[in-house]
């Protein structure tokens, strides 16, 4: 109980490492993208741990989580598609080719935004005030 605070601020703090990718408005490359995902990862398994005892606000953040880390998921899942489809360069491919290549650009487009809001100011209260309860 006494490690938990801590435990969890250091989690949220890899994932907040990357606010500064997305506030460059550059693109952020998939491999980074990928590392974000296994540290929303680490968070969320680190948050349910002691979900019970983090209240309303606790219960809150992991939802927000959860949202993010559906997107992480389905451009991880959507790039992967991609090379294994553009590895066989298979002409029957090409227009599944052009589908995961929209979901690419439309989840790539919607991340940042869904990042940004996960890392404000309401999540960080969230967090204090789930962790004030431990």
């Amino acid at each position: 109980r006494h490690v938990v605070p801590s435990l969890l601020m250091t989690r949220f703090a890899s994932v907040r490492r990357y606010e500064i990718l997305f506030a460059a408005s550059a693109t952020v490359p998939y491999e980074t993208i990928h590392e974000l995902r296994i540290d929303c990862k680490y968070l969320r398994y680190s948050l349910e741990f002691v979900e019970e005892l983090l209240g309303a606000e606790g219960k809150a953040l992991i939802q927000h989580l959860k949202e993010l880390q559906d997107l992480l998921g389905d451009l991880n899942d959507a790039v992967v598609a991609m090379g294994r489809l553009q590895s066989k360069e298979a002409e029957a491919a090409s227009s599944y080719i052009q589908q995961q290549q929209a979901v690419i650009d439309q989840l790539t487009n919607e991340i940042p935004h869904v990042f940004a809001d996960f890392i404000a100011h309401h999540t960080r209260q969230e967090l204090a005030l789930a962790i004030a309860r431990l």
